[in-house]
């Protein structure tokens, strides 16, 4: 276990992303009336920025056997981040398509089983940056997985703004949809690292998708919000003068 690793400077944009996620998560919960959108943002947030623990446990961790492993049960939960995703763009829009959710929910279960398995992660390549874990063929199977889902969570996008006509659910829907986007391509940006190219991992900036979508969200119903966001760009602010 190494502290001091702590202090890397790589590891701030991650910090940002769990101090931003776990405030609008919690922010989410107990704000108003608890609804299915609600508890359904605040699992995005956690899920959406558990990548960010495994970039900090690889600073901590100095015994490879034990950080392949906690990266694995790291990924068994992202694994479910796809349908997450859907299962909120489907409340709101309030377009629900049991079967595809179903089996949304069971591929992430059984890619979640194979996560703690060489056929999933194997070992680790280093840069000067940091490390990122090896892939094997059940993560290429993960990441064909997630591009279905979102191609799919487009067609439900274009699909429902062809028919929407409530201009506040129209905005919310747009609102989301950019948030998703940028999301998926942060998430893109990671996967260079895996094979082998030095490119840094952009996922460690998840908490400007994350910002947008409670924006989108809480927008309408909070008065103080610009408030919660001036906070969150202060931080941000603040962070970047110590790179």
């Amino acid at each position: 276990m190494n502290i001091d690793n702590l202090l890397n400077v790589n590891l701030i944009p991650h910090a940002i992303s769990l101090i931003s996620a776990y405030a609008i998560a919690v922010f989410s919960l107990l704000y108003g009336k608890l609804t299915r959108e609600k508890i359904l943002l605040a699992l995005i947030c956690v899920t959406w920025t558990m990548i960010s623990w495994a970039f900090i446990s690889h600073n901590l961790i100095t015994d490879f056997t034990l950080l392949l492993k906690t990266e694995r049960y790291i990924h068994s939960v992202i694994v479910f981040v796809p349908v997450i995703t859907l299962y909120l763009f489907q409340t709101i829009c309030e377009t629900h398509n049991r079967r595809i959710l179903f089996l949304s929910v069971l591929t992430s279960i059984i890619l979640s089983v194979f996560t703690h398995t060489n056929l999933y992660f194997y070992g680790f390549n280093a840069y000067p940056w940091g490390i990122v874990a090896k892939p094997g063929p059940v993560f290429h199977v993960f990441m064909v997985y997630a591009g279905i889902l979102t191609l799919y969570t487009y067609h439900i996008f274009t699909e429902k703004i062809k028919k929407e006509t409530n201009p506040v659910i129209i905005l919310k829907i747009k609102y989301f949809f950019i948030s998703f986007l940028l999301s998926a391509l942060l998430s893109f940006f990671n996967f260079p690292s895996t094979m082998g190219i030095n490119i840094y991992p952009l996922s460690a900036f998840i908490f400007i998708p994350l910002w947008i979508l409670a924006y989108g969200i809480f927008q309408p119903k909070v008065k103080d919000i610009n408030w919660f966001f001036l906070q969150n760009f202060n931080l941000l602010t603040i962070a970047f003068l110590f790179l």
